[in-house]
Protein backbone atom coordinates (compact mmCIF):
# COMPACT_ATOMS: atom_id res chain seq x y z
CA UNK A 1 0.00 0.00 0.00
CA UNK A 2 1.09 3.58 -0.81
CA UNK A 3 -0.14 4.99 2.68
CA UNK A 4 -1.69 4.14 6.00
CA UNK A 5 -5.04 4.77 4.69
CA UNK A 6 -4.67 2.50 1.61
CA UNK A 7 -3.26 -0.14 3.85
CA UNK A 8 -6.37 0.01 6.37
CA UNK A 9 -8.66 -0.14 3.10
CA UNK A 10 -6.87 -3.34 1.63
CA UNK A 11 -7.14 -5.13 4.76
CA UNK A 12 -10.81 -4.66 5.61
CA UNK A 13 -11.75 -5.71 1.87
CA UNK A 14 -9.63 -8.73 2.19
CA UNK A 15 -11.31 -9.65 6.04
CA UNK A 16 -14.14 -10.49 4.04
CA UNK A 17 -13.04 -12.92 1.75
CA UNK A 18 -9.32 -14.07 2.36
CA UNK A 19 -7.68 -11.91 5.45
CA UNK A 20 -3.81 -11.34 5.48
CA UNK A 21 -1.38 -13.57 8.12
CA UNK A 22 -0.19 -10.46 8.71
CA UNK A 23 0.59 -7.01 8.23
CA UNK A 24 4.05 -5.67 8.32
CA UNK A 25 4.09 -1.88 8.33
CA UNK A 26 6.32 1.56 8.72
CA UNK A 27 5.42 3.60 11.39
CA UNK A 28 6.31 7.01 9.46
CA UNK A 29 3.55 6.64 6.67
CA UNK A 30 1.47 9.40 4.56
CA UNK A 31 -2.16 9.88 5.93
CA UNK A 32 -1.70 7.57 8.06
CA UNK A 33 0.77 6.30 10.60
CA UNK A 34 1.68 2.46 11.54
CA UNK A 35 0.43 3.41 14.98
CA UNK A 36 -2.93 5.10 13.72
CA UNK A 37 -3.43 2.40 11.83
CA UNK A 38 -2.75 -0.67 13.71
CA UNK A 39 -5.49 1.51 16.42
CA UNK A 40 -8.11 1.43 13.86
CA UNK A 41 -7.67 -2.55 13.22
CA UNK A 42 -8.02 -2.87 17.07
CA UNK A 43 -11.12 -0.81 17.00
CA UNK A 44 -12.64 -2.87 13.91
CA UNK A 45 -11.88 -6.12 16.17
CA UNK A 46 -9.26 -6.90 13.85
CA UNK A 47 -6.44 -9.01 15.37
CA UNK A 48 -4.19 -9.39 13.13
CA UNK A 49 -0.26 -10.28 13.63
CA UNK A 50 1.96 -6.99 12.94
CA UNK A 51 5.33 -6.28 12.33
CA UNK A 52 6.46 -3.42 12.81
CA UNK A 53 9.33 -1.36 10.61
CA UNK A 54 11.15 1.79 11.97
CA UNK A 55 13.92 3.91 12.29
CA UNK A 56 12.33 5.30 15.82
CA UNK A 57 12.96 2.45 18.49
CA UNK A 58 12.44 4.37 21.65
CA UNK A 59 11.08 3.00 24.10
CA UNK A 60 7.69 5.44 24.51
CA UNK A 61 7.23 3.89 20.92
CA UNK A 62 7.78 0.59 22.16
CA UNK A 63 5.73 0.79 24.85
CA UNK A 64 2.69 2.23 22.40
CA UNK A 65 3.03 -0.41 20.24
CA UNK A 66 2.98 -3.05 22.83
CA UNK A 67 -0.12 -1.79 24.54
CA UNK A 68 -1.73 -2.12 20.83
CA UNK A 69 -0.56 -5.49 20.84
CA UNK A 70 2.28 -5.26 18.68
CA UNK A 71 5.61 -7.03 20.25
CA UNK A 72 7.41 -7.42 16.97
CA UNK A 73 9.37 -4.63 14.99
CA UNK A 74 12.95 -4.56 13.60
CA UNK A 75 14.78 -1.35 13.18
CA UNK A 76 15.94 0.30 9.89
CA UNK A 77 18.69 0.28 8.17
CA UNK A 78 18.60 -3.75 8.32
CA UNK A 79 19.82 -6.21 6.19
CA UNK A 80 18.02 -7.80 3.50
CA UNK A 81 18.29 -11.77 4.95
CA UNK A 82 18.01 -10.67 8.78
CA UNK A 83 14.47 -8.75 7.58
CA UNK A 84 13.65 -12.04 5.58
CA UNK A 85 14.75 -14.41 8.72
CA UNK A 86 12.42 -12.05 11.05
CA UNK A 87 9.51 -12.10 9.43
CA UNK A 88 9.89 -15.93 8.49
CA UNK A 89 10.78 -16.33 12.84
CA UNK A 90 7.59 -14.19 13.36
CA UNK A 91 5.52 -16.54 11.47
CA UNK A 92 6.99 -18.89 12.54
CA UNK A 93 6.16 -18.13 16.47
CA UNK A 94 2.11 -17.15 15.35
CA UNK A 95 2.22 -20.52 13.99
CA UNK A 96 3.64 -22.05 17.01
CA UNK A 97 1.06 -20.04 19.30
CA UNK A 98 -2.14 -21.30 17.36
CA UNK A 99 -0.73 -24.59 17.58
CA UNK A 100 -0.68 -24.72 21.07
CA UNK A 101 -4.44 -22.84 21.85
CA UNK A 102 -5.81 -25.35 19.37
CA UNK A 103 -3.80 -28.48 20.97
Amino acid sequence: AKNGMEALSKILDAQRSDPFAMMLTDIRMPVMSGTELIAVLKKHGIALPVMVVTSYGERPLLEELAELGCTSYIEKPFEPDRFIDRIRDFLAERKMGMEQLNG
